[in-house]
Formats: C-alpha cells, sequence, structure tokens
C-alpha cells in the first residue's frame, strides 16, 4: 500500500485500478479496500475487477466495481 499512495502523489492520478485474482483471499479484499480508501485522498477514484471481487456487493465509498472491459467509460 506504501508504494501505491507513493505512485498516486508522484504521478498525481484521479484514479486507480486493481485487479483482484479468484485466486486472491477473498476474506482479505475488503479490508484492503478500506486500507486503500483511508490512505488515497477522497477525489481519488478506486476502480476493481477480476474474479476476486465478482461475489462482492457492498463497497467502500468511492470504490467502483466493473465486470467487464466495456463497462469502462472510454
Amino acid at each position: 500500500m506504501d508504494q501505491l499512495s507513493r505512485a498516486v502523489d508522484k504521478f498525481g492520478v484521479n484514479k486507480v485500478g486493481i485487479t483482484f485474482s479468484g485466486a486472491y483471499q477473498y476474506t482479505h479484499i475488503r479490508d484492503d479496500l478500506l486500507e486503500m480508501r483511508e490512505r488515497l485522498s477522497d477525489d481519488i477514484d478506486i476502480w476493481i475487477a477480476g474474479a476476486g471481487v465478482r461475489r462482492l456487493r457492498k463497497l467502500p465509498a468511492g470504490v467502483t466495481k466493473f465486470n467487464s472491459l466495456e463497462q469502462l467509460p472510454v
């Protein structure tokens, strides 16, 4: 998380995209997203995708889930 937060600051991005594979421990995803949300400024959107988040329903504020690449804004 430290590297992610430093990269966001260094490059001045307004969105962070991250995928969670189906092999990623599902029980850790919500905690990881909450930690990411705490570390990043509220004006930075977090976009998530991947098999690991498919069944994730309640998302932290500022987190958007995408089920396919076609859903991404152009």
